[in-house]
């Protein structure tokens, strides 16, 4: 028999609660989403070396002083558990988020690490594809929805490495893949305002919650019919994440709708953040366009150094490295408007 497990928010003994101007929890809850830089950093002034909690959106989080990151980092799990901390932070008993397998982890930090330069060819080929298909074209000035050109861009991307083109040139499923997150946060904020007991009844009512129903019936329709063939067809191997999680999955594991629903939520993880990043790099350099033509100076001499983008290629590109390190620094995506 399986037992359902409800994740609730635990507060650590001792820590304060942050409210900026005495306001109740529920105003700075919504106050974090318009103003989260001011009260931080009013926070952090007035604990400065010790955690306090900060509302937001998603509940209240614990911001943790730098000397203690490294201590967490190295934490064992029975101390420190992330995805029981994930799963209470976005509802995962009705959003489906988090997930306790170890397939996902072990491919992430194993195969799909090791084997990067491999997937380089395909990804570079898909920003080819997107920079033909959705860039505007012709020398006039035209509004562009960045952030929007970013996210179709990294969900076809990220499809490429997850299980190859049958994947990026899925339209329904690339629409899938960046929808998804959204109805999770749309559910999670919601969910977020009711007490436990509540919970489940609003969950019925909630729209976007069974919009991610649908998103895991796309997944399935989408992912599985690649898995078979692949079954099927058991001498050759691919080099995609897919691939990686057929050769490692465990018992109960290696169900084709298991392994879909995994990619569902490796999407999640991966779409959205990297767009964001590059949003933020974008804005950045266009306010210090100083930088633009050293970095164009610097990528033109590795590509006739290398003749080609490659792994080898990327480790040259030390000033776009550092620029980027920085605009993560300066633009946190927590503090992005």
């Amino acid at each position: 028999m399986c037992r359902s497990i409800v994740y609730r928010q635990k507060y650590a003994a001792g820590v304060s609660i942050f409210l900026l101007n005495n306001k109740s929890r529920v105003r700075a809850r919504e106050e974090f989403r318009s103003n989260a830089k001011v009260i931080l950093a009013h926070g952090y002034e007035k604990y400065r070396d010790r955690p306090f909690y900060v509302p937001t959106p998603l509940g209240e989080r614990l911001m943790i002083p730098p000397q203690y990151v490294d201590e967490l980092r190295s934490a064992w799990i029975d101390d420190v558990d992330f995805l029981g901390t994930f799963k209470e932070m976005f509802e995962g008993k009705y959003t489906t988020f988090g997930d306790r397998s170890q397939l996902h982890p072990t491919i992430t930090r194993g195969p799909l690490t090791q084997n990067i330069g491999k997937l380089l060819p395909g990804m570079f080929e898909e920003i080819e594809e997107c920079y033909q298909i959705k860039f505007p074209k012709g020398d006039c000035w035209q509004v562009v929805d960045a952030g929007e050109l970013f996210l179709g861009m990294i969900a076809r991307i990220t499809s490429r490495m997850f299980a190859g083109k049958d994947l990026s040139h899925h339209e329904t499923w690339v629409a899938t893949s960046i929808a998804f997150a959204i109805d999770g946060f749309v559910s999670a904020q919601t969910l977020k305002r009711y007490p436990s007991l509540l919970k489940p009844v609003v969950a019925i009512f909630l729209s976007s919650l069974r919009r991610i129903k649908q998103h895991h019936r796309t997944a399935q329709q989408a992912i599985c019919p690649i898995i078979e063939t692949r079954k099927a067809d058991g001498a050759h191997k691919s080099v995609d994440a897919v691939q990686w999680m057929m050769d490692e999955a465990k018992e109960g594991e290696s169900d084709s709708k298991f392994i879909a629903n995994i990619v569902l939520k490796l999407s999640f993880a991966s779409i959205h953040t990297s767009s964001g990043v590059l949003l933020n790099i974008l804005y950045n350099l266009c306010y210090r366009a100083e930088y633009i033509e050293p970095l164009r100076t610097e990528a033109r001499k590795v590509l006739d150094e290398e003749g080609q983008w490659n792994r080898n290629a990327l480790e040259k590109l030390v000033k776009l490295d550092s620029f980027m390190i920085e605009s993560q620094r300066f633009s946190p995506l927590l503090l992005s408007e």
